[in-house]
């Protein structure tokens, strides 16, 4: 319903269900010559569909990326015993927040605290990321790196 004069009726999404696939840039296609023009000639759809069709490429493109890198690592390496996938508590890391800048006096109310992060995490991603990368070479090097003499 992000175009409700497009789409009155709320039908015609691209994520139904349908008799057939159809391709998302087959499905702007149409609806860019849709009869009368109206998706043509809204002054947002063309470019809502030009992003969505950017956007779209691009994450299929890093995941077909990311899925070749895995199977040439397979083909080398063997299938891998275990498979693991990392995510940070970016907001629960008080060593990670002893980085961020501070623009404001401390406060005990959690709340305001963990909005204070969530502000500074969102301003300062690349604090993030570099903390984050040093953690896991340090862990790489401290951990893993150790247990390559077990094999």
């Amino acid at each position: 319903m992000a175009f409700p004069t497009l789409f009155p009726d709320g039908a015609g999404d691209f994520h139904q269900a349908r008799l057939r696939k159809v391709d998302l840039g087959e499905y702007f296609k149409h609806l860019l010559r849709f009869r009368g023009g109206r998706f043509a000639q809204h002054k947002r759809f063309p470019w809502f569909a030009f992003n969505t069709r950017c956007r779209h490429s691009r994450y299929v493109g890093y995941w077909t990326a990311r899925r070749h890198e895995l199977m040439d690592f397979i083909r080398k390496k063997g299938t891998p015993d275990i498979f693991w996938t990392l995510s940070a508590a970016d907001l629960q890391w008080p060593d990670l927040h002893r980085h961020m800048p501070r623009t404001e006096d401390p406060i005990d109310d959690p709340k305001v605290m963990r909005q204070r992060r969530r502000v500074a995490l969102n301003q300062n991603p690349h604090i993030a990321a570099a903390y984050l990368d040093q953690r896991l070479q340090v862990y790489f090097k401290h951990f893993l790196s150790p247990m390559d003499s077990f094999g």
